[in-house]
C-alpha cells in the first residue's frame, strides 16, 4: 500500500511538474506575439480594430495553427475582447479561471473544457490543454489582460503516459525486491522458531 502511494503522488508529481514546464514554455511564446497587441487595453480596456485584424492573421499562420488551436484575451471583468471562435468575442463568463492569472501567474489544466466559453474547443474532439497568461503593460509591467491558448496535447500526454510506466516500472521493481526481502527474512525466522521448538 505504501509503495502504491508513493506511485501515485510520485506520477502526480511528475504530471504536474510536466503540464506547468509546458504551460510556461508556451506563455512565454504566447506573451511575445499577444502583448504588442494589448498595450491599447491599458487606457480604454479595448482591443483596436487594427489590433484585432492583426490577431486574426496571427493566428492563421500554419505554423500557429499546428501547435494552438484557439485564443481568447480576457478583460479583468471576464468579458472575452478577442477569440479566434467569434461568437464569444464581447461575452462575459465568470472571471473564475483568469483570478490567478490577474495576479501574475501562468495556470494551466489538462483536463478541463468544461465552461461555457469552451463550446468552440469541445467540438474539436482533441486532447487539448488551456493556459491563461498574464499580459502585462510594457511600461508599469501591470497586468492589463490574460490570454488565454489552447495547445494540442497529444505530445504531452505521450509523454506524460511513458514517464508514468518508467516510474511504475521502478515503484514495481522496488516493491517486488522488498516483498521477496520480506519473505525470507520471515522465512529464515520461522526456521529458527521450529528449531528452537
Amino acid at each position: 500500500l505504501t509503495m502504491f502511494f508513493v506511485g501515485k503522488l510520485v506520477s502526480a508529481r511528475i504530471e504536474n511538474a510536466a503540464v506547468q514546464s509546458a504551460a510556461e514554455a508556451g506563455a512565454q511564446y504566447m506573451d511575445t506575439f499577444l502583448e504588442p497587441y494589448v498595450q491599447a487595453m491599458s487606457d480604454d480596456n479595448t482591443l483596436s480594430p487594427e489590433s484585432v485584424q492583426a490577431l486574426d492573421r496571427f493566428t492563421q499562420r500554419r505554423a500557429m495553427q499546428q501547435h494552438i488551436v484557439s485564443i481568447k484575451i480576457w478583460r479583468a471583468d471576464g468579458t472575452v475582447v478577442y477569440s479566434t471562435n467569434k461568437a464569444i468575442t464581447n461575452h462575459k463568463f465568470p472571471p473564475d479561471e483568469i483570478v490567478e492569472a490577474l495576479k501574475g501567474k501562468v495556470v494551466t489544466d489538462l483536463e478541463g473544457l468544461t465552461q461555457d466559453e469552451n463550446e468552440y474547443e469541445r467540438k474539436l474532439e482533441m486532447p487539448l490543454y488551456e493556459i491563461y497568461a498574464p499580459l502585462r503593460d510594457s511600461n508599469s509591467m501591470k497586468v492589463i489582460a490574460v490570454g488565454e491558448f489552447y495547445e494540442k496535447a497529444s505530445s504531452l500526454k505521450r509523454e506524460i503516459n511513458r514517464v508514468r510506466q518508467q516510474v511504475w516500472a521502478v515503484v514495481g521493481a522496488a516493491t517486488l525486491a522488498m516483498l521477496t526481502l520480506l519473505f525470507f527474512i520471515v522465512r529464515r525466522g520461522d526456521k529458527i522458531i521450529q528449531r528452537q521448538q
